[in-house]
């Protein structure tokens, strides 16, 4: 499992090579630069909510075995009727969301998926 924190992202940042015209004002040229670091970070953030759901499906895996090999009927239905299920569709639905964001790369195509989230939670509200 990979760690991201926002210093490997600013770094990773910094050490593209970015090449801009002249043309760019200094205001222009920090406007690009944070449209790239906010792209790469919505991707990030994604990424590790999929590690985060990963982590807690393997917990509740864990403490599922530990009730079966304790012989506790009501545990493992318990976590297998509240929680497992649940933790399968929100793993394959960000999942899904890091490979959009993954095929989208920068620029509109982020922006678009934004949209469709905004979109995705009016229809669910």
């Amino acid at each position: 499992m990979e760690i991201f924190s926002v210093e490997t992202t600013w770094a990773s940042v910094k050490n593209q090579k970015l090449n801009f015209t002249s043309g760019f004002s200094n205001t222009n040229l920090h406007c690009v630069l944070m449209l790239v670091i906010c792209v790469e970070l919505e991707r990030i953030s994604m990424e590790l909510a999929l590690s985060l759901e990963k982590l807690t499906n393997e917990k509740l895996l864990n403490l599922h075995s530990v009730a079966e090999k304790n012989k506790d009927v009501q545990l493992t239905d318990f976590v297998e009727s509240e929680f497992l299920a649940e933790q399968v569709d929100a793993i394959k639905k960000i999942s899904e969301y890091v490979a959009q964001l993954r095929r989208v790369g920068k620029g509109h195509g982020v922006w678009h998926f934004d949209q469709m989230l905004l979109h995705e939670e009016e229809v669910v509200a």
